[in-house]
C-alpha cells in the first residue's frame, strides 16, 4: 500500500477504536477482522514516524 493511504489508513483505525470504545466494535464497523485493527494498531506503537516539523 501507499504510505498515504498506509497513513489515512492508519488514523481511520484508530480514530474508530476510540470513538468505537473498543478493538472489536471498530473491527466490525470497518469491516475489518480484530486480529487486523490489533495489527494496525500494534505497527503505529512500534513504527517511529518522520517528523513534518519545518517541512
Amino acid at each position: 500500500m501507499a504510505p498515504a493511504i498506509d497513513s489515512l489508513l492508519d488514523g481511520t483505525v484508530f480514530t474508530r477504536v476510540v470513538t468505537a470504545g473498543s478493538l472489536s466494535a471498530a473491527a466490525r464497523e470497518l469491516g475489518m477482522s480484530l486480529a487486523a485493527v490489533s495489527k494496525r494498531l500494534e505497527e503505529m506503537c512500534s513504527t517511529p514516524r518522520r517528523s513534518t516539523a519545518g517541512a
